[in-house]
């Protein structure tokens, strides 16, 4: 019979007289790379769409390739994009220039502690924004674009929290990856929530108050209404086959539309990422 791994000590974390587990994660997670800018300018309304956001791609060749792949594949050769935003209009642009940044964004992040799990986590985030761009729509369409943006980079706190443990802990982020230790467990060690750890990233990169508090708050979803909107968006990206583990749940017959949602979000941004990366 195996013996069983030790119980999970959050130090060096939280050893007497240093940094907060946050502030210690928070300053970890500056290595990390930041989401393109456009996205934080789009929804703060920095740059206005059509000419800002336009004149933001021009300078972002890389970018603007890929918000071209994005539109040729829902709509077939394009003109340019200039003349592409007249016919399709802001709200289904912006979506495509989101979906573009976002795929690009997740290509750049570190690989997971776990072997294999780089696949599953991409698929939750963009079930996540799939499912909450059309919760949105349906109850909130003003915010469809923070909405997708919430659902894709909700998973920004246990990236931070796996890059934390490469730099600080080394022995224990052997043992996540060993499988001996569950994020869910390192949390639990600092006290300290993932969602917590992506609302004060998305914070500190300039995201809309109520985007990041949203994202903050998924613990209790009662407590603000993007965080309402989060929780039922990943129930149905679970029930659609693509949650953060093998869980599947049900879901109310009104919502089998937003599981819907969710797949079909996958599919595309597969095909995306897979013109974009070859991969």
């Amino acid at each position: 019979m195996s013996a069983t791994p030790p119980a999970l000590a959050p130090a060096p974390l939280t050893a007497p007289g240093s940094l907060s587990p946050l502030a210690r994660v928070l300053r970890c997670a500056a290595s990390l790379p930041s989401p393109p800018p456009i996205v934080a300018d789009v929804l703060t309304a920095r740059i206005q769409p059509p000419a800002g956001v336009l004149a933001a791609l021009d300078a972002d060749g890389n970018l603007r390739g890929a918000v071209m792949a994005a539109i040729r594949l829902r709509h077939g050769a394009v003109p340019g994009l200039a003349a592409t935003w007249v016919r399709l209009g802001n709200t289904l642009m912006i979506g495509h220039v989101l979906d573009a940044a976002l795929v690009l964004y997740f290509q750049r992040l570190p690989m997971p502690l776990v072997p294999d799990a780089r696949h599953r986590r991409w698929r939750n985030a963009f079930a996540v924004a799939g499912a909450m761009r059309a919760l949105a729509e349906r109850e909130r369409p003003a915010d469809a674009a923070q909405a997708q943006v919430a659902g894709a980079l909700h998973i920004l706190g246990e990236v931070a929290i796996e890059q934390t443990l490469r730099l600080v802990s080394p022995s224990v982020s052997t043992r996540v990856a060993l499988g001996e230790v569950g994020l869910a467990e390192v949390e639990s060690a600092l006290r300290l929530s993932r969602f917590q750890v992506a609302g004060a990233m998305l914070a500190l990169r300039g995201y809309p108050t109520e985007l990041w508090q949203g994202v903050a708050r998924q613990r209790d979803p009662s407590a603000h209404p993007l965080a309402g909107l989060l929780a039922t968006a990943r129930r149905c990206a679970a029930a659609a086959g693509h949650g953060p583990d093998a869980t599947v749940p049900m879901v109310d017959r009104e919502d089998r539309p937003i599981v819907a949602a969710a797949a079909d979000a996958v599919v595309r941004m597969e095909r995306l990422r897979r013109v974009l990366c070859g991969s």
